[in-house]
């Protein structure tokens, strides 16, 4: 067993585990973000140093000084139009509509009216959120629907052409009449007429 200064290094099984931050990892596999800043950390007295400050993880996420103030736009018009549920027996939301007003998205939702309402009404989309920092096309939203007896935050992304839409229903009445809340998750591909 070895140990180095700062890091508690111990063998189970004949493999080499560093511990830390109550985390383990096997020696010899892909470094985590944690390892990499664990083991920086730990030579930064080599370099006359006490800490670090991390202002980005991925170059993507770099930031460049001209225009870093300026908010960046994020046109939801990727969104724009109709969207057909890919599972034609779905028990739960049979079509999206999305609509464009300038920078807001509002979106409508169509259940099978069966087991969920046929109609959830519009509710505009509460975040919308780029692909990177820099901004772009919208690339992902939120939105709430409350039907009264439950709220519903609806959260979507769009994936190889696809609408990804999560769902988390929350019922209003708190003794829920033996129901849970519980998640759900549709996809959704753009309708031929749309």
């Amino acid at each position: 067993m070895a140990t180095w200064a700062g890091d508690a290094a111990f063998a189970v099984n004949n493999l080499g585990i560093c511990q830390f931050h109550g985390m383990e990892e096997v020696v010899g596999s892909i470094p985590t973000r944690s390892t990499i800043f664990n083991r920086l950390h730990q030579r930064l007295p080599l370099f006359g140093l006490r800490s670090f400050e991390v202002k980005h993880l991925r170059a993507q996420d770099r930031l460049e000084r001209i225009g870093a103030d300026a908010r960046p736009s994020l046109s939801p018009s990727e969104f724009s139009g109709t969207w057909v549920n890919t599972n034609t027996d779905t028990p739960g939301i049979t079509h999206v509509t999305c609509t464009v007003e300038g920078d807001v998205l509002r979106v409508r939702l169509e259940g099978n009216g069966s087991s969920e309402p046929s109609g959830w009404g519009e509710a505009t989309a509460e975040l919308l959120g780029a692909a990177s920092i820099h901004g772009g096309p919208a690339m992902s939203f939120i939105a709430g629907f409350d039907l009264g007896f439950k709220k519903i935050q609806a959260g979507a992304n769009l994936n190889q052409g696809l609408l990804v839409m999560a769902f988390y229903h929350s019922f209003q009445n708190h003794g829920g009449g033996g129901r849970s809340n519980y998640f759900s998750r549709e996809f959704f591909h753009r309708a031929a007429w749309s």
